[in-house]
């Protein structure tokens, strides 16, 4: 059974997907949030593990010590720093020995640079997707 870490699990999207996922029985699951929230992790009977995407270091060895094999993201596309959460998350499942797949979150509706959609977030989403072409997963 492949476990299946929910990035931003603990937000409505993410939650909403962690419990369709969960519904399945077919997949372990694991929520990845920025801070712990033992409510929710009671509420949903699954792990919710803190983690500093900034940090792909620590990301990275978090990914391996709990097998994560896939990742879906629903971080929201907002810049903390030098790059989006999820860039960040990308580059540490990529260096991650355990996770195989990657599901990024910015991706429902087409756009480029050239001519982006008219979203607050669209600028940030092309970020993971430029990055997302040169990892191994």
């Amino acid at each position: 059974m492949a476990i299946i870490a929910v990035a931003g699990g603990t937000g409505n999207l993410g939650r909403t997907l962690a419990k369709a996922i969960i519904a399945t029985g077919k997949h372990e699951v694991r929520i990845l949030g920025r801070k712990p929230n033992p409510n929710l992790e009671k509420s949903l009977g699954v792990p919710i593990i803190p983690v500093d995407y900034t940090d792909i270091v620590a990301t990275t060895k978090i990914l391996e010590d709990n097998n994560i094999h896939t990742i879906v993201s629903a971080i929201a596309m907002l810049v903390f720093g030098d790059a989006p959460p999820e860039v960040d998350l990308i580059r540490a499942a990529d260096a991650s020995n355990t996770t195989k797949r990657f599901i990024a979150s910015g991706w429902g509706i087409p756009h480029t640079r050239e001519k982006p959609a008219n979203l607050s977030p669209c600028p940030t989403s092309l970020t993971p997707s430029r990055r997302w072409r040169r990892p191994r997963i």
